[in-house]
């Protein structure tokens, strides 16, 4: 540093003035450093009184003669009778002071390094220092200026020498006992680093610090002595002072070498020789201990908010008892609120049942109508194939029509289900070739199943029903093709409460899961995707009694339905059905067997015309004997006035006066070995429980064609 303030002489007369010695270039990165690491402006000084440089100007300008010049005078004729100790200038009542130090060389007064003003400050100010002066401690404003007379001492006693040596700072701290003494005499932790990042110089305090022989530390960096982050961070905040030539400070932590870490503040400058070699020269001072005090001080803050806190909340916990008043009052209305929502929707499901019942006997008589004489008309092989085209096209109606009145029974939970013990694995395999056609080429189907599934009780036709129904769902949500997964799994529910307002008793569930990657639906859809007739299709393209059917038959099983889904993110459907411990039944399917009919004695009791005659058709035509009566007490008659065997009788649930179940209980008291087959369109609980029918009835659901009718019949018969 000091070295490059000196040009090179011959060793004749001694130097006549500053530009002897030094440029201005020079001195200005000299005082540069000086400022950047002290705080406290410099300018060198001819014995003119003329400013070589200064930290904010460059240029050269004449000191002000009514003031500083005066000063600096005075200072110049004390310093030349003593020119070893620096000259401190009070100004202002001492409260503002100046530092001198000359350059002599060979007994000649050539100029003088000149630092301040600064504001001494022993304790607190009793003003606020002004904001362009700094304030310091008279003893700190004692070592600058001791640093001050250092820097002038070896400038003017090494003036030529220095001048002829390579401009770099390491000789000069090498050749410089005066510098070492001076930096050795700080408190702060000073050292100056090469462009490799070594120590070429530390002063005592950082080696104390670092617990290590100065000879340790020189040629070594920071990764010889630190943690690996703590010297990958100095490192990186040397070379941005290497890259930029800006100065900086930082705060960082630094481990001494006891291992104890400090919070320091670090000042890094850079210094450039006149040869272009470069040198980052550092300034570290401790505020451990000041950190501490601050932790101290945040201690005892947080300590105070929480005495304030705890003041705090003796007044707010009225406030807070207040609002859990109010928030209790506003959650009762809004259970209230929700209480009548549901008795609303429990009351429109059973509107919605009582309609469905009322209408489905009669609408499934005339559709049993329907059914038989299409069934007499399309056996005439002379009959026209228009006529014949257009009787297949009221028969596709009319089967329309019988599903949309078991989906509203179903809805409504009136749908008569006859439950068997199933494998719902092989329910699901059964469905599989069906399942293809309904899903199309564009859909792909897969299907896993757990192998030690629990079996169920459920009605197969329904639960095929709720299978068909979601997979036609999940298709309509996936327009541009995707994938249909099946799955079973096992789940043990252990405590009541399942999610939500659902309660399912404890026990074993057999789990079905039909998931999609369609296109999801939104919170709002995903509320009323099973309220009957609701539905996100164009008008025509559905009834919106799919999902609410599915809703229906679940919940007349005993289980319960979950949905999961998002926008863009397919849905998941998992319906529950209680297990059962037994081996599952073989299940029979009419539409699977062969037409067969017999020679038995039928005995048909139907209070609708229309319905008895089609029936007793499909009967004779299967070759039954068939005896006819239009109510109760007609067939008790007719029994008393036959002779011969009744092999079975087949009876409506529900007719005027005397129902079936109670025809059926009068006749099997006189014909003990009689069949009896149940036929309704709806029961309204004669012969069912709940939905569910009664073990060991045998029953068909109006509408039927002739060849369910031959298959249960004959099932009956047999039985």
């Amino acid at each position: 540093m000091l070295g490059d303030s000196v040009q090179s002489k011959t060793a004749t007369p001694a130097p006549s003035d500053l530009t002897d010695i030094a440029d201005r270039t020079t001195l200005q990165r000299v005082i540069e450093a000086f400022e950047a690491q002290t705080g406290v402006p410099i300018i060198v000084v001819d014995t003119d009184g003329i400013v070589w440089t200064d930290s904010s100007n460059s240029q050269p300008q004449t000191i002000d003669p009514q003031t500083s010049r005066l000063r600096w005078v005075h200072c110049m004729q004390q310093l030349a009778h003593d020119p070893t100790m620096p000259r401190v200038q009070a100004i202002d009542d001492d409260r503002i002071r100046e530092a001198y130090a000359p350059i002599i060389v060979g007994n000649r007064l050539l100029g003088s390094y000149i630092c301040g003003p600064v504001q001494i400050i022993e304790k607190e100010p009793s003003l606020p220092p002004a904001s362009s002066i700094p304030a310091m401690t008279s003893a700190q404003f004692d070592r600058i200026a001791s640093l001050l007379q250092a820097i002038a001492s070896m400038q003017s006693s090494y003036g030529q020498r220095l001048a002829e040596q390579h401009a770099t700072y390491l000789p000069c701290a090498n050749a410089s006992t005066d510098l070492h003494c001076l930096l050795n005499a700080m408190d702060d932790l000073v050292f100056i680093k090469d462009d490799q990042h070594r120590w070429v110089l530390v002063n005592d305090a950082l080696c104390r610090f670092m617990r290590r022989r100065r000879e340790e530390i020189i040629g070594k960096s920071d990764f010889d002595f630190f943690p690996e982050e703590e010297a990958t961070e100095f490192w990186r905040m040397d070379d941005e002072v290497f890259r930029t030539g800006k100065p900086n400070i930082n705060e960082e932590r630094l481990t001494d070498g006891s291992g104890i870490t400090h919070v320091i503040s670090t000042k890094k400058t850079l210094l450039e020789g006149s040869d272009g070699k470069r040198f980052l020269i550092g300034v570290i001072r401790d505020f451990t201990e000041r950190h501490q005090e601050e932790v101290e001080l945040t201690r005892h803050r947080e300590h105070l908010e929480e005495l304030v806190a705890e003041r705090t909340m003796e007044l707010s916990s009225a406030n807070r008892m207040l609002q859990l008043e109010i928030d209790e009052r506003l959650r009762a209305e809004a259970e209230k609120r929700e209480m009548q929502a549901q008795i609303v929707h429990q009351q429109k499901l059973e509107a919605i049942g009582r309609l469905t019942g009322g209408i489905a006997h009669d609408f499934n008589n005339l559709l049993t109508g329907v059914f038989g004489h299409i069934s007499f008309a399309l056996r005439d092989e002379t009959m026209d194939p228009h006529a014949r085209e257009s009787l297949l096209l009221v028969r596709e109606a009319a089967t329309r029509a019988a599903d949309l009145i078991k989906q509203l029974l179903a809805f409504s939970r009136k749908q008569i289900i006859e439950p068997r013990i199933v494998d719902l694995n092989a329910l699901i395999e059964k469905l599989r070739r069906l399942l293809d056609r309904v899903l199309g080429e564009d859909v792909k189907l897969i299907t896993r199943y757990d192998a030690h599934l629990g079996n169920v009780r459920v009605d197969p036709v329904q639960i095929e029903q709720v299978i068909v129904n979601l997979a036609i769902n999940a298709r309509d949500a996936m327009p541009k093709g995707g994938t249909l997964r099946i799955e079973t799994m096992n789940r043990r529910i252990r405590d009541v409460g399942l999610r939500d307002d659902e309660s399912m008793p404890p026990g074993n569930y057999a789990v079905l899961v039909v998931s999609d990657t369609g296109v999801g639906m939104d919170e709002e859809t995903k509320a009323r995707i099973f309220e009957p007739f609701f539905s996100t299709k164009a008008k025509g393209q559905g009834t919106g009694l799919g999902l609410a059917t599915v809703y229906g038959i679940v919940k007349q099983h005993r289980g319960t339905i979950f949905v999961t889904s998002s926008v863009g993110q397919g849905s998941i459907f998992q319906v529950l059905l209680p297990c059962i411990d037994a081996p599952h039944e073989p299940v029979f399917d009419p539409s699977a067997e062969t037409i067969l009919g017999g020679t038995e004695t039928i005995l048909l009791v139907e209070d609708e015309q229309v319905v008895r005659q089609a029936t007793e058709g499909m009967l004779e035509q299967l070759g039954y004997h068939v005896i006819v009566a239009q109510d109760g007490p007609h067939a008790l008659q007719a029994s008393e006035q036959y002779q011969g065997i009744i092999h079975l009788l087949m009876t409506d649930v529900i007719m005027p006066g005397m129902n079936g179940k109670e025809l059926a209980e009068l006749l099997l008291q006189a014909r003990p070995n009689l069949r009896v087959l149940f036929t309704s369109g709806y029961t309204d609980d004669v012969i069912v429980h709940h939905g569910v029918l009664d073990n060991g009835v045998s029953f068909i659901s109006k509408p039927f064609d002739s060849a369910e009718l031959a298959g249960r019949v004959r099932k009956a018969l047999e039985s």
